[in-house]
């Protein structure tokens, strides 16, 4: 694959010489990217407090990354290609390009995508994953964040796989959203929930810290196998939790490329509104924010 446009790996601009990342911002809000670790966002702060947990939580697992769906695909570790090894970073009229190397293992490239949006602390991140062969491939992509302890939430959906394994009452469905309270002396061993939403988003609230990702909802039946629109990883190990989302499941044609979307939102609570699983105020707040993002 050939991208032409002016390659900026390095001298100053938008890469800090300090750190060597990719800086993005859009007023208070500051987005980091790291090229030589796949191109994964490092921080997502607003004004100096991180909503991503980095790598003294979990040397491996910080930040946010990209991978494809399902996980059967793969196993274990995730392709370093696409997860943890050297992006090329490149410059458009409209944003930053990192693209990465062909993975053997899926037959795939993946490049990212980031450009600010109108909307004050909102910043796109646009996946693209490019079939490098003839042969057509099935899969869904996949964005991994990890966070500190909080409350997340999301639209509830048509259900929940069988799977799942972060207990009750952590996770319940109340107003036609489901919340989840992190509790860490409750995860005594690796836990995960599996399930779909009726919406395209998830947003997760910490300390009075909102970070909220928009995306394209799908269909029930458009989940990967063993797989879900919406899932959270809980660490048994480690200090943390994962927010994930995942796009359609879909064939991808010999030398074609899917894009997906996801709009981030980085903003603080309202004085106002509690950060209480079943708040309805704290619900329709996220999703008149969401509005907004869609815009």
């Amino acid at each position: 694959m050939t991208i032409d446009v002016r390659s900026i790996e390095s001298g100053p601009g938008p890469i800090s010489e300090r750190t060597g990342r990719l800086v993005v911002t859009n007023g208070a809000a500051r987005m980091e990217i790291d090229p030589l670790r796949g191109a994964r966002i490092y921080s997502f702060s607003l004004e100096g407090r991180d909503v991503l947990t980095g790598p003294d939580v979990d040397p491996d697992n910080y930040g946010s990354t990209f991978w494809t769906s399902p996980q059967a695909d793969w196993g274990w570790p995730p392709p370093p290609e696409i997860d943890n090894q050297p992006y090329t970073v490149v410059e458009t009229d409209s944003g930053f390009v990192c693209a990465g190397t062909i993975s053997p293992k899926l037959g795939v490239l993946v490049t990212k995508r980031f450009e600010t949006l109108s909307l004050p602390g909102a910043i796109a991140v646009e996946y693209s994953v490019h079939n490098q062969g003839a042969t057509p491939l099935r899969l869904a992509p996949w964005e991994i964040s990890r966070v500190a302890g909080g409350l997340t939430l999301f639209a509830a959906g048509e259900g929940r796989f069988k799977h799942a394994t972060l207990p009750e009452p952590e996770v319940r469905e109340e107003g036609g959203i489901v919340w989840y309270q992190y509790a860490r002396e409750r995860v005594t061993c690796d836990q995960k929930l599996f399930t779909h939403s009726s919406e395209g988003w998830l947003a997760h609230v910490r300390d009075g810290l909102t970070l909220i990702k928009q995306f394209t909802p799908i269909a029930l039946a458009d989940q990967a196998p063993e797989e879900g629109a919406i899932e959270i990883f809980a660490s048994g190990l480690k200090d943390y939790i994962e927010i994930e989302q995942q796009g359609a499941y879909a064939k991808l044609e010999g030398w074609k490329s899917s894009v997906w979307r996801v709009n981030w939102l980085l903003t603080k609570l309202p004085s106002g509104i509690k950060a209480e699983a079943g708040n309805t105020a704290l619900a329709r707040w996220v999703q008149a924010q969401v509005a907004l993002l869609k815009k």
